[in-house]
């Protein structure tokens, strides 16, 4: 986030991680799951931190 200058959206992150890392792959910011309990849709690598 320092490199984007601090107060970032999700978004944001995720684009600067397609565009930079060489470790985690654009399939893998993009993937997209369903949970089994309730079969909402959610992103694995965005979630909430403080």
């Amino acid at each position: 986030m320092h490199r984007l200058g601090g107060q970032v959206t999700r978004k944001d992150i995720r684009q600067d991680i397609r565009d930079n890392s060489d470790v985690i792959s654009d399939n893998e910011v993009d993937k997209v799951r369903v949970s089994k309990k309730t079969g909402n849709k959610y992103r694995p690598q965005i979630a909430r931190t403080n």
